[in-house]
């Protein structure tokens, strides 16, 4: 992992001022990008239009990068934050279901909001404070949970593409989202979320 990582920042310094570089990197995470992109808008223009916002991103932030990381781990969350802006910037309603457990074990569906709750239909903000406690449990997760979740519940990627994008193991990656996710129960059921939760059980 060691020798990858410092693979990783001696080609992000060279892709700096190197184009070649750069083009290596285009190539070798363009897929990823993209997979993200596509997830998050639904559709191929908007695809294409945050995977190209993003890696100008990339290329802007490049000096940023210092191999704490794999790249493709760095490159994730800025194409997660690309598809993110770009979801506030057309206000649509960007909801995804993040799966939690009641204390009976039963598991729900709780929409999850992309966008801003001010962004979202009148209706939606009627669930504003189930909304808002959801979106702090995922904010309050260590940063490899965070990623995790957000990429699988929010964005949609498969484990397969979670363990590529972040050179993981798959076992790695499953165990990581179970705590994250249990994590977000617990701190569901200090806010007594389930005492009014919806009943739209789902089948895994």
């Amino acid at each position: 992992m060691e020798s990858i990582r410092n693979g990783d920042l001696a080609l992000a310094k060279r892709a700096i001022t190197d184009d070649a570089a750069f083009g290596e990197i285009v190539d070798r995470f363009g897929g990823l990008v993209y997979t993200v992109a596509y997830r998050s808008a639904q559709n191929a223009d908007d695809a294409n239009d945050i995977a190209q916002e993003s890696f100008l991103k990339i290329w802007r932030s490049l000096s940023s990068f210092r191999g704490d990381c794999a790249l493709s781990t760095w490159i994730t969350r800025i194409a997660i934050s690309c598809a993110c802006d770009f979801a506030r910037s057309k206000k649509r309603r960007a909801v995804t279901s993040l799966i939690t457990e009641d204390a009976d074990g039963e598991e729900h569906a709780i929409d999850v909001p992309v966008t801003d709750v001010s962004a979202l239909p009148e209706e939606a903000s009627l669930r504003a404070e189930e909304i808002a406690a959801v979106r702090e449990a995922i904010a309050a997760l260590p940063e490899e949970h965070r990623l995790i979740v957000t990429m699988r519940d929010i964005g949609g990627m498969t484990y397969a593409e979670i363990a590529d994008a972040l050179s993981l193991e798959l076992g790695t990656v499953k165990s990581r989202l179970f705590r994250a996710r249990a994590a977000v129960k617990e701190f569901l059921i200090r806010r007594n979320f389930f005492a009014h939760a919806p009943s739209n059980d789902t089948e895994t």
